[in-house]
């Protein structure tokens, strides 16, 4: 079985495609048709864009539905996020030398 079929498998059996009311959200706030969310999660193979994992509630341990990544200056849709990357991006304002900054700052205090 394919990493894609067993995710979405996976995916299937814990419920963590989007509801309707996430869809319709995700529609009213990005643009995002309930296809094209769902184009994106298959294209993603319902994994988080940057860490490649599966969001799962801190409490239940219940994975979630990935959140709609937009850029906050044009609006455009860049792809589905966990929670944690969600807000790492918004906390660097989208400020991608920042990032790198932040980034060197790691690894230099690794050595």
């Amino acid at each position: 079985m394919s990493r894609l079929a067993n995710v979405l498998e996976y995916c299937a059996t814990v419920q963590i495609l989007p509801s309707w009311a996430q869809m319709i959200a995700a529609e009213r706030l990005y643009g995002i048709q309930p296809d094209d969310y769902m184009a994106l999660w298959q294209a993603q193979k319902g994994v988080c864009a940057l860490c490649g994992g599966i969001d799962t509630d801190g409490k239940t341990r219940r994975a979630k539905c990935l959140h709609v990544d937009h850029c906050h200056s044009t609006g455009k849709v860049r792809g589905l996020l966990c929670h944690k990357c969600n807000h790492g991006l918004g906390a660097f304002k989208d400020d991608s030398a920042l990032m790198r900054r932040a980034a060197e700052y790691i690894d230099r205090s690794r050595l």
